[in-house]
């Protein structure tokens, strides 16, 4: 993949891809795009080459704009996603248990801020997250007892706050688009390039061997993607220029998790085949 670096050591933030393709796009500040967070929406996924990712931004520029930090377009992210012993959360997803939760941390490196988030899919297909922004230098989940209420809310009654443990990092960079036009709804595009699917920083397990501590400490790459992963994230579902490009190029939606993918590439015999082979087709380059 273009712009592809190497893995640094423990904890470190891969450099930045380019953000070139973006750059003929006018730029939003972090507090508008804020200000559209659409935690109670409609998402849509599509799995695209990085090659025609410019071609893509070229056809949908009219109504987008791109945030920008610093000056910058392109966004590193690590996701700590957390589950069961069991994996409750990654066999409800897999099986298609119409009402499944994600648990994560998000460290966004741009503003040196990290979030607990829990996103919960709906019986009617729609997703709802509730965020928490912790205590600076955080990198642990916090104590459920001091989840705000709509947490707990949110969880399924199969599932206990108490049982989450860390299963899979996951890190990438993301560019964010915001689409407005008069008349009608906001949409959010993201845009994640360059992921790679680590153990978790701290060993999750109190039980482990001494040479599965040594792994984790080491945060070994378990998988990299060679692919963009397109999300659109709509209160109501309409047809933006986003998802025009798309259909008229012959990309259909796909059913993709960063977090089933990577309970895949750290234990594959615990994945069902279509996952495995969903993950194979993503690492083959372009």
């Amino acid at each position: 993949m273009t712009g592809r670096t190497a893995l640094a050591r423990p904890g470190a933030v891969r450099p930045a891809i380019s953000d070139a393709p973006l750059r003929s796009l006018p730029s939003v500040p972090l507090d508008v795009v804020q200000g559209a967070a659409l935690l109670d929406r409609i998402d849509t996924k599509f799995v695209v080459t990085p090659a025609y990712l410019p071609t893509l931004l070229a056809q949908t520029r009219e109504g987008y704009a791109v945030l920008e930090i610093g000056g910058d377009r392109s966004f590193a992210y690590t996701t700590t996603y957390f589950d069961t012993r069991d994996r409750r959360c990654f066999l409800d997803h897999v099986r298609g248990r119409p009402v499944r939760v994600k648990v994560r941390l998000r460290r966004y490196h741009a503003t040196a801020t990290t979030w607990l988030e829990l996103k919960r899919r709906q019986a009617n297909g729609r997703t709802r997250k509730v965020r928490l922004l912790l205590p600076e230098g955080s990198g642990t989940l916090p104590d459920p007892h001091t989840w705000p209420p709509e947490f707990h809310d949110a969880l399924p009654t199969h599932l206990e706050a108490t049982a989450f443990r860390p299963v899979v990092d996951v890190h990438y960079q993301r560019s964010t688009l915001l689409y407005r036009a008069p008349g009608v709804p906001p949409e959010r595009v993201t845009i994640d390039q360059a992921l790679v699917w680590m153990r978790p920083s701290v060993d999750p397990s109190p039980d482990a061997t001494p040479h599965a501590s040594a792994l984790a400490r080491a945060q070994l790459p378990l998988a990299e993607a060679h692919c963009v992963i397109v999300e659109l994230k709509q209160g109501v579902r309409h047809e933006s220029p986003v998802r025009k490009a798309l259909r008229q190029a012959g990309i259909r939606s796909t059913a993709v998790s960063k977090y089933c993918l990577g309970v895949a590439a750290l234990d594959p015999p615990a994945a069902p085949a279509p996952l495995r082979a969903q993950l194979h087709a993503l690492r083959r380059p372009d």
